[in-house]
């Protein structure tokens, strides 16, 4: 996948952006490709807006716990304890 110089610089402020480069990754099952800040990124970026538009059981449902680990890890590592208490 190939951006422009635009696109790049406002990685990942704008929305649209962002959402190719982690459909990219996420629809081809390549998160392994991305450093350790990438992949929280991402995950939160998959997980936060499963969350946030369905719930809980979107997240369990739609990705059937397939980011449930690096998610809790991305957590952790953000500081937000409580958030992985309640995914657990």
């Amino acid at each position: 996948m190939e951006v422009d110089k635009i696109q790049y610089d406002s990685f990942p402020a704008k929305f649209e952006v962002a959402n190719n480069v982690f459909q990219f990754y996420y629809s081809g099952n390549n998160l392994s490709k991305l450093s350790d800040p990438q992949k929280a990124l991402c995950y939160f970026f998959i997980c936060e807006g499963l969350i946030d538009n369905g719930g809980f059981y979107s997240l369990l449902l739609e990705t059937k716990g397939e980011f449930n680990s690096g998610y809790m890890k991305s957590l952790v590592n953000a500081g937000e304890t409580s958030s992985k208490e309640i995914l657990e």
